[in-house]
């Protein structure tokens, strides 16, 4: 079930990125994804932020455990909460990190994660 769960927060599907009406695609995504055990620390996830914009955000939890997936989940959320609001990199990913942290001192754990954040934007080549 936890698998289950896991393979269905990933995207079942991308957002499609032109620049201008009748432009074709400018930004195409796909994914392959197999995890090495029955769940894994790894997430990932194309956000569109505009017509013109996408946020792409992976992580890697430290694990290939129930913990690593259940901080991949908490991870998701976050990214969900603020990625709207973060057309910046570092402001997200200094949120999620600073929300993290007060979850994991409370519990007294630590805990390795790695994150990538990058907003393409074609109209503005950034």
């Amino acid at each position: 079930m936890a698998r289950e769960l896991q393979l269905a927060m990933l995207p079942q599907g991308f957002p499609s990125i032109s620049h201008g009406v009748d432009a074709p695609e400018a930004l195409r995504f796909f994914s392959f994804f197999i995890p090495s055990g029955a769940v894994s620390g790894d997430f990932f996830d194309v956000i569109q932020l505009s017509e013109t914009a996408v946020g792409i955000f992976i992580c890697d939890v430290m694990g290939h455990d129930v913990r690593a997936a259940l901080v991949t989940a908490m991870l998701r959320a976050l990214v969900e909460d603020w990625s709207a609001k973060a057309n910046d990199p570092g402001q997200l990913l200094s949120e999620i990190n600073t929300a993290l942290f007060k979850v994991f001192r409370q519990a007294g754990t630590t805990m390795y994660a790695t994150a990538f954040y990058l907003v393409a934007d074609v109209a503005t080549a950034n």
